[in-house]
């Protein structure tokens, strides 16, 4: 049989698979010893991300080291790599192990960067060994030798390096051209001569990098900056009024279809008068028993706009204690956007339960009162789990004390959703008055009650209960006391950075209707669930964005990008690069396609830096205030875009 060499993506991963067997760290890596799985043993060697990395322009062609429009664009006829050198030890283990090994396991992240992280290190190394594909969606023991178990040739998922190395190219093609042409044609703006940006990195103040995601994004920050700075607030006036009927008192508001403020203040007060003390009858109840299922289980998106709510950590923030969390064992792969999970995850319940029991955060809740929720396809939907599930708790015991604070509210929340999930539904009595005033004005008067807490014991709610009383359709009273309450219209609000990784994963959102209707919501996303965190973080540390008291604001730097790109699809609309996300997604599934699929972008970078440099001269940034900008030095371009 031979030994078995596992490459995973990290050296803590790397730990969790070696521990669900008998095994010694030796070094750079672990070696299991001989089991019933592995007779003769195996390795788990690690990376520590990417090991290798395309190399620089210069380094592919000596001409390309100084940054000059006449000789863009830059289209290598290969993108070859190079060794990080901070990390050739853990490349010479991998070689090592691999030579004394009869089979390779690719053991990355079960995505579409994983595979292609761990499977560029097989090929750089001219590993040729049969191959396995290790699929771990839980670092517990017991889910790792399931997982071992059933390990699948590699042939199986290596469409998935093929699409990360298709993504990898094409955005090392638009990042090194377009990163060099703008920033060439921005330095040589009259309107920005000797002008600088204040960022932390003072390295790269004047370097404007561009990427076929994070520019789309700070493009549609700008766009929402700009509605709020246009917005013209206006004055409005509600009208409320208290009643007294069949012996019942209650509140209502002024209401017409599809109108409840009033714009006119000379409106507001004639209708005051009109109302003072005028009869009024039930036009209309309407009484609606509401039951209201407990939330799906969390998915990296949801889960990151929720701990934003609560304790205020960024998206990236979150996804690193998560990170913790999954590399520990406690809970389940955490880069997903599925909501669901299958079977054989459903079959952990209930131990999971069990085990929160014993915990003083959770005992309270447990035992919960529905005991089985597998056949309850809100949850448990194997049809709708592709590689990865729902995030939800291992069956790995936590030591709470050792998790920070941060992780504890993660962690609770997660184990909610879960508990939430075996409590019954909340029940809410919902009502509707409509009350007719003097036979021509109408009011709307909503309450609601629970009437059964349900899964409100475990995620309680915060809406109080507003409770009306028992009228029926006729009955007449009359207006006891009439007001009005001034108010504002108010812009669209700003967005935290958990709002902007959400808007990435809805951006058909920000498409007009008429487009939007031929895609998918997934069609049109914004990266993947697994690196708009690290987006918007980047939009921050390149100075294109800042964040004050929980939210985003374009800067300077970050409007004249927009500016500048105005009227270049490619890096302004989700349409464009959710094409070719959408087009990786679908069509990428060998060599053949991967270099197909390459030819086409090259010929679009080629078309979009003539139509960039038709654009540049009739850029305009007047209206951005640069008086306020300090002055520059000696332009230098970096390394690092």
């Amino acid at each position: 049989m031979g030994k078995y060499c596992f490459i995973c993506e990290k050296n803590s991963q790397a730990k969790m698979v070696a521990q669900a067997y008998n095994y010694t760290h030796k070094g750079n890596y672990y070696e299991i010893h001989p089991c019933s799985t592995f007779p003769d043993g195996a390795y788990v060697a690690y990376a520590a991300g990417h090991l290798l990395q395309i190399k620089e322009p210069h380094e592919l062609n000596s001409s390309w080291k100084e940054w000059r429009l006449d000789n863009l664009p830059l289209n290598p006829a290969t993108m070859s790599k190079k060794i990080d050198s901070t990390k050739k030890r853990l490349l010479q283990t991998i070689k090592q192990l691999a030579n004394k090994s009869s089979v390779i396991v690719n053991a990355g992240d079960i995505d579409i960067e994983g595979s292609y992280l761990v499977h560029e290190i097989i090929l750089f190394l001219g590993i040729k060994k049969p191959l396995k594909r290790l699929w771990l969606t839980s670092l517990t023991p017991n889910a790792i030798r399931k997982s071992v178990n059933k390990m699948k040739d590699f042939s199986e998922s290596e469409y998935m390096y093929w699409q990360g190395l298709s993504r990898s190219e094409a955005d090392w093609l638009f990042g090194m051209n377009f990163s060099r042409q703008f920033t060439l044609l921005l330095s040589k703006n009259p309107q920005l001569k000797n002008k600088t940006f204040p960022v932390k990195n003072k390295k790269t103040s004047n370097v404007f990098s561009v990427g076929r995601i994070q520019t789309v994004v700070n493009h549609l920050i700008y766009q929402r900056e700009i509605a709020i700075e246009n917005f013209v607030s206006e004055k409005y006036w509600d009208i409320y009024a208290s009643f007294r009927i069949a012996g019942h008192e209650y509140n209502g508001k002024w209401f017409i279809p599809d109108w409840d403020h009033i714009f006119y203040k000379e409106q507001a007060d004639f209708l005051i008068n009109e109302l003072r003390e005028k009869p009024a009858s039930i036009l209309d109840v309407k009484k609606e028993i509401k039951h209201i299922r407990p939330p799906q289980f969390f998915n990296l998106t949801s889960l990151q706009k929720k701990v934003d709510k609560v304790i205020g950590l960024s998206p990236d923030q979150t996804l690193s204690e998560l990170q913790k969390l999954y590399l520990e064992g406690y809970v389940s792969y955490p880069r997903t956007q599925i909501v669901y999970v299958g079977e054989e995850e459903a079959n952990t319940f209930e131990q999971v339960l069990s085990n929160l029991a014993e915990l003083n955060e959770f005992k309270t809740l447990l035992p919960a009162p529905v005991k089985d929720i597998s056949n309850d396809t809100r949850y448990i939907n194997s049809s709708k789990v592709q590689e990865h599930h729902g995030i939800i708790p291992t069956e790995k015991k936590v030591d709470w004390e050792k998790l920070n604070n941060n992780q504890k509210v993660i962690y609770s929340l997660i184990a909610k959703s879960l508990i939430a999930a075996h409590y019954k539904d909340v029940v809410v009595n919902e009502v509707v008055i409509a009350t007719l005033v003097n036979e021509q004005y109408t009011f709307r008067s909503k309450g609601s009650q629970v009437v059964e807490k349900g899964w409100y014991q475990v995620i309680p709610s915060q809406k109080e209960d507003v409770l009306l009383p028992d009228v029926q359709i006729g009955e007449k009273g009359s207006v006891i006391s009439v007001d009005t309450k001034e108010g504002k219209t108010k812009p669209l609000s700003r967005w935290s950075e958990a709002d902007i990784v959400v808007m990435m994963a809805n951006a058909y959102k920000e498409l007009p209707n008429g487009i939007r209707s031929e895609y998918s919501k997934d069609e049109l996303s914004l990266g993947t669930v697994a690196t708009r965190a690290e987006t918007v973080k980047g939009l921050k540390q390149r100075g294109y964005i800042e964040v004050k008291k929980n939210k985003v604001f374009i800067t300077t730097k970050g409007r004249i990008l927009a500016t500048a790109m105005e009227n270049i699809p490619l890096f302004t609309s989700p349409l464009t690069t959710g094409n070719m996300q959408k087009h990786i997604n679908e069509e990428i599934k060998d060599y053949a396609s991967y270099q197909k699929f390459l030819k086409g972008i090259r010929t679009r970078v080629a078309l979009t830096y003539e139509e960039a440099l038709k654009q540049s001269t009739i850029w305009d940034f007047s209206s951005i205030g640069l008086d306020k900008l300090p002055q520059k030095g000696k332009l230098k371009f970096e390394k690092n875009l």
